[in-house]
């Protein structure tokens, strides 16, 4: 989405309005939709946009806002920060040909800079619906640090078993140091789990090798020695 809108923006605007930057609307003549980007400069190094789409399938279409976000300047360029939500709801009624059987919405938080040890973070948070027409929800989020260390989370309701009967709540974490050495754990629980938890966990060294396994129901052997693990314990978040 940022790749894309940065692509716009290089070149000028269709229309000025004040502080109001609009490209468009515009569209090749077989596209199913006209898109337009409209950005606000709000002079302190924010900025605000959207990107609207209208369907060429329907005289009657409005457009609709299929992107909204709100962009910080960073210090260098490329990395900056801000926040956006992508509607995949309207992204449909604009172009249902390209978009079908899309539905819900994502919503990012992004800073891209490394600085005063902080770390270059993505958030992502998914609310959609799944293949059996239930509502769900996924949370995703990605951290690394200047020496491309870094730290990968990712929780969601899947069938794990795959036998169709209930889904179970997977948090998974992963790790890893500069040198390419890690570790991952994983927490699954409900569904057909029921009030058991089951844990797993495996370290890797810097050629990518399993150098431990466990997990606390014996799904496959313990293996290797905890010790050589680049991260000692395991550490999943609460939810």
């Amino acid at each position: 989405v940022l790749i894309l809108v940065h692509a716009i923006v290089q070149y000028p605007p269709t229309t000025v309005d004040g502080d109001t930057y609009t490209w468009g609307p515009g569209s090749d003549p077989l596209d199913p939709a006209d898109y337009r980007l409209i950005v606000t400069d709000n002079l302190d190094g924010t900025y605000d946009w959207q990107l609207d789409g209208k369907s060429k399938l329907d005289e009657a279409a409005e457009f609709l806002t299929v992107v909204s976000g709100h962009a910080v300047e960073g210090a260098d360029p490329h990395h900056g920060s801000g926040s956006f939500t992508f509607d995949l709801d309207a992204a449909r009624e604009v172009d249902p040909i390209d978009n079908a059987g899309d539905q819900g919405k994502v919503t990012v938080v992004y800073d891209l800079e490394n600085r005063d040890g902080t770390q270059a973070s993505l958030d992502m948070h998914i609310e959609g619906v799944d293949d059996g027409g239930a509502d769900f929800t996924a949370d995703y989020r990605y951290a690394e640090n200047a020496d491309r260390s870094g730290d990968f989370q990712f929780s969601l309701p899947t069938d794990v078993d795959e036998d169709g009967s209930a889904n179970e709540d997977v948090i998974l974490r992963s790790r890893w140091l500069a040198d390419g050495s890690g570790r991952g754990d994983a927490r699954i629980s409900g569904g057909d789990i029921g009030t058991e938890i089951v844990e797993a966990s495996q370290c890797w060294d810097t050629s990518f090798s399993t150098v431990f396994y466990t997990d606390t129901h014996d799904i496959l052997p313990t293996e290797g020695d905890e010790a050589e693990c680049a991260f000692a314990e395991q550490d999943l978040p609460d939810a």
